[in-house]
């Protein structure tokens, strides 16, 4: 008698084990997020929990780097990183037989920031490219500044998504970029930046679309669809339509084994409620949501 309830407990245990597997709706998920994006992740993952009240995701902020390292090593399943894989990230991938998903979910930029003490409004090309190519550039050198002093350029450090975007995407130096100073987040940098009218800040727009008191984002010659050079000012309307020219995609990476929380969370950021709470947040949605068809332009 003894035995036989046993196996009936057994069994009842067995079947309320196979009940609770994780789906794509149910379960836990840790992320890691590149820093500038945790507070929109975070605003993400509220509004999938409360639709889905049997999940639990739980996130960190950390650099891109540190991100991608942790999907290979396979310590989580899930990072949101604001620049692509590189070749060497894709080749250690491939040779470990991990395979990545992929979802563009939204569009940044990185934005370069002066102190309002600094009345330099504008930027070429060719003086970033110079600025970030010569260390100890002058001020006097860029239009727009009374300034005469050497341009202090911060930005976070190698492992962070800025220096990728910098070194692989928008310039061909031929040799690293060095900055003058490293921050280790872009908040801090947007703090140093006001109380230091010397420097020159790279971000991401993610990191000041609140428009912090105290600093201001430069507009950056670009080519207009006349060929025309001109000033883009980096607003939300402008990185979605790509006019600005240091726009670039927010993606999410998944490592998942099988469909889970991650595929769910992943799908949902790319629904109507998903792509409203990015545009809301103020960066570009990678698809505008069809009842909200207004981007904010300052």
């Amino acid at each position: 008698m003894k035995v036989s309830i046993l196996i009936v407990v057994v069994l009842m245990v067995s079947s309320c084990n196979r009940g609770e597997e994780p789906t794509t709706t149910r379960g836990n998920l840790f992320m890691l997020v590149s820093n500038p994006y945790l507070p929109l992740m975070s605003q993400e993952a509220d509004e999938f929990m409360a639709e889905y009240d049997k999940t639990h995701i739980r996130m960190e902020g950390t650099t891109a780097r540190e991100a991608v390292v942790a999907l290979l090593n396979d310590s989580v399943r899930c990072i949101c990183i604001g620049r692509p894989m590189n070749a060497e990230e894709r080749r250690v991938a491939q040779d470990a037989g991990i395979t990545v998903g992929t979802i563009r979910i939204g569009r940044d930029a990185l934005v370069f920031i002066v102190s309002d003490g600094n009345p330099v409004k504008t930027i070429k090309l060719s003086t970033l490219k110079l600025i970030l190519g010569k260390p100890g550039a002058r001020w006097k050198n860029v239009p727009g500044s009374s300034l005469s002093g050497n341009i202090e350029v911060i930005f976070t450090g190698k492992n962070s998504g800025t220096y990728e975007l910098l070194q692989r995407k928008f310039f061909d130096l031929g040799k690293e970029i060095a900055p003058t100073k490293t921050g280790p987040t872009e908040k801090e940098i947007v703090q140093y930046i006001r109380a230091n009218p010397q420097a020159l800040g790279i971000v991401s727009f993610a990191s000041v679309v609140d428009h912090p008191n105290g600093v201001h984002m430069l507009a950056v010659e670009s080519m207009d669809t006349t060929s025309q050079k001109t000033f883009v000012e980096p607003n939300q309307s402008n990185i979605y339509e790509e006019l600005y020219p240091f726009t670039y995609s927010l993606y999410l990476y998944l490592s998942e084994k099988k469909l889970g929380v991650g595929s769910g969370f992943g799908t949902f950021v790319m629904t109507l409620m998903g792509q409203k709470i990015i545009q809301e947040y103020g960066i570009a949605p990678e698809t505008i949501p069809s009842r909200i068809i207004q981007l904010k332009s300052e």
